[in-house]
């Protein structure tokens, strides 16, 4: 599986690059895996021998990864958070020195919005991207993957010892043997934060501020706390999205014996080229259970008050595209993105990138309309006002970007937060001036579905 001549040349090669005075050197060894693993399978026993690790499967390119370890943490903190990790990026990817086709990728996320000091728990910092140790990346499940190895090549670096490290690491993270096993779990408890009477009067305060003209649109989430008697089975979890999965991308980061993890239908941005995308996702009704009922609801979708909330966000992402891209191209519609809970209102926008790469953009563009509100500065500070809890990552970015700036971010919604036997599963709705409380709180419970179903939890 691994030339250990090949990996011995290349950690020579960096490091020797490094002792030239060039600085740091990001070596990645690439071959190809002649015995490939099922990636659930392979992501379940790395994450009980490392404490980091991230899965990744795209709706919108087939692309899947799995990777474990940090090699290098690239994290950022406060309202600048962005633009640190893309200061730091910027800097290592100009090192790279890949020895095969895979472009070396960092992976990882961020959280909605800063956090106080002391406020959030570190399994969920501002900002984080980290360099794998090893990642195996499938392009398509009928090809074999390639596996990467990364390490940073310093002038103090011994390649003998780096290449020793690194054909270590692989044989101890790819070891075949047996995975987790992890029992359905027995809900104890579930608990609602806030309560659905405290959430539905804030939505009905909110919607007395946007009559009154404070602002726009706001988007108001909310948490259910699941205990169960047994851990939960993340395995069984991530295999329930994948079975459904044709326009829901499936992630997970594990950090400190926690994972976050979902199923999302929303991609902030994908750059590929000089091509970037990005979607208008917001309007939302549930699914019937016959074709005629679920065609009802469609039509309720394209509501006054659903087309009014689409059409906020899809103008904000127009405006942003116009601003820092070029040919801009919008998709006629709105069109409907069904799911098997939910449906939703969709406008997808391409464009050309015009000088700024995909963390700026990313900085640029969240949270959206469809995250946190509109006006945006007006909104955030009447959810620091009215939301009670800390949204973590949930409603946030999270991805990857490799060294020739492409890559993938998605909306980290339809998303929960476990850790032991504890899962904090969050969802939140858009508020606009028509929306009624019990209506919201209702399409709230429909959003929680897919994951309470995938937890074992209904």
């Amino acid at each position: 599986m691994i030339d250990e001549h090949s990996l011995s040349a290349a950690c020579a090669d960096a490091v020797a690059a490094a002792r030239r005075g060039d600085g740091p050197r990001l070596v990645s060894y690439q071959t190809r895996l002649d015995r490939p693993d099922d990636p659930v399978d392979l992501w379940d026993r790395m994450r009980t021998r490392t404490d980091r690790t991230f899965f990744w499967s795209s709706a919108w390119t087939g692309r899947r990864t799995v990777a474990a370890g940090s090699v290098l943490d690239l994290a950022g903190y406060g309202p600048d958070r962005f633009s640190q990790v893309h200061r730091a990026w910027s800097a290592l990817a100009d090192a790279g020195h890949p020895t095969g086709p895979v472009v070396p990728s960092v992976v990882g996320g961020f959280a909605f919005r800063p956090a106080a000091p002391g406020e959030r728990e570190a399994a969920l910092p501002d900002a984080l991207l980290w360099l794998p140790s090893l990642q195996v990346t499938w392009d398509g499940l009928d090809d074999p993957p390639w596996l990467a190895l990364n390490a940073v090549a310093r002038p103090s670096t011994e390649p003998v010892a780096l290449a020793t490290e690194l054909t270590t690491t692989a044989r101890r993270l790819l070891r075949r043997a047996a995975g987790s096993t992890q029992s359905r779990p027995r809900p104890r408890s579930v608990h609602e934060y806030p309560s659905s009477r405290s959430w539905q009067w804030s939505v009905s305060k909110a919607v007395d501020e946007i009559r009154q003209g404070s602002f726009e649109k706001v988007v108001f989430a909310r948490r259910v706390e699941v205990r169960a008697d047994d851990g939960f089975d993340l395995v069984a979890a991530l295999r329930h999205f994948l079975a459904d999965s044709r326009d829901q991308t499936v992630f997970a980061t594990g950090m400190h014996g926690r994972c976050f993890f979902g199923a999302t239908p929303e991609y902030l941005l994908q750059v590929a080229g000089d091509r970037v995308r990005t979607l208008s996702l917001a309007g939302s009704a549930r699914r019937g259970a016959t074709a005629a009922e679920d065609a009802v609801f469609e039509r309720e979708l394209h509501s006054a008050k659903n087309a009014h909330e689409h059409a906020v966000v899809t103008a904000r992402l127009v405006s942003i595209m116009q601003e820092n891209c070029a040919d801009l191209e919008i998709e006629p519609g709105p069109g409907v993105l069904k799911l098997p809970h939910i449906q939703h209102l969709c406008t997808r926008l391409h464009a050309r990138l015009a000088g700024r790469g995909l963390l700026e953009l990313l900085a640029t563009l969240h949270p959206t309309p469809a995250l946190g509100g509109h006006p945006q500065d007006t909104a955030l500070r009447w959810l620091a006002d009215h939301e009670p809890l800390d949204r973590g990552w949930f409603a946030s970015p999270v991805g990857w970007l490799d060294i020739g700036g492409h890559g993938e971010f998605a909306v980290a919604i339809r998303s929960a937060l476990v850790s032991g036997c504890t899962a904090s599963v969050y969802a939140g709705c858009g508020i606009v001036a028509d929306s009624d409380p019990a209506a919201e709180y209702r399409e709230s419970q429909v959003k929680m579905r897919g994951m309470l179903t995938a937890l074992g939890a209904r």
